[in-house]
């Protein structure tokens, strides 16, 4: 690994703060599900720092073992959260039937890895046209000025699994090999999204209020 290639791995990593940070005072209110979302990001914040503990010190068997399960962790909450918000109910059961179907292709590894990139794919393009149509149904059926909350985490969920799947269908080639940065990137642009989203519920202090799409997760299937 370049100098280069290292320190934007660090600036990668430690990206993530910055929707932690940015989220605490929206978190703190305690309104559903956003505390959930800031644990993920600060979960994988410590499986990352993990992994580099695991590099540092050659455990390649380690390194892959925290890196399988969160390969898990991710897509499953990714899903889990789309559906939580969509007002439609066959995305709902949908989201529902991939958590189960990621589970079972993710089992398969243990006894086949090299299906790996290939779950990777699976997850990556299911997750991005799912967020995609949730974003459109987000901004469709806004009824204030600002876009809510959540309609900036399923943006960056779309953002990152689509650019990563791009990224990856580039891989082997001369491309990926002069464009090695790409991912480092989409990972700290996708962070800079959450912060966003984050910092401008905080100035419109919408953590007071519950839009329309927050409201009508008390009637949907994924209420707690």
């Amino acid at each position: 690994m370049t100098d280069a290639a290292y320190y934007l791995k660090i600036i990668s990593t430690f990206s993530v703060l910055l929707p932690i940070l940015s989220g605490i005072g929206f978190g703190m209110q305690k309104v559903k599900p956003y505390p959930l979302f800031l644990a993920f990001l600060f979960f994988g914040f410590l499986i990352d720092l993990t992994g580099w503990y695991m590099y540092v010190t050659n455990n390649t068997q380690g390194n892959w073992f925290f890196r399988y399960a969160y390969s898990l962790v991710e897509p499953i909450f990714y899903f889990w959260w789309i559906g939580y918000f969509s007002q439609s109910k066959v995305v709902v059961k949908l989201t529902k039937i991939f958590m189960l179907l990621s589970f079972l292709f993710w089992l398969l590894i243990i006894f086949y890895q090299p299906a790996f990139s290939s779950y990777y794919i699976f997850t990556e393009v299911s997750l991005a046209f799912f967020a995609g149509f949730l974003v459109l149904e987000i901004v469709e059926g806004k009824k204030e000025k600002s876009l809510p909350l959540s309609f900036w985490i399923v943006f960056g969920i779309f953002f990152y699994n689509f650019c990563t799947f791009f990224v990856k269908g580039l891989l082997n080639t001369q491309i990926a090999t002069d464009l090695w940065f790409i991912q480092n990137v989409v990972n700290i642009m996708t962070n800079l999204i959450f912060a966003l989203g984050f910092w401008m519920g905080r100035l419109n202090r919408s953590f007071l209020k519950t839009s329309l799409l927050e409201k009508f997760r008390l009637n949907n299937n994924w209420h707690f």
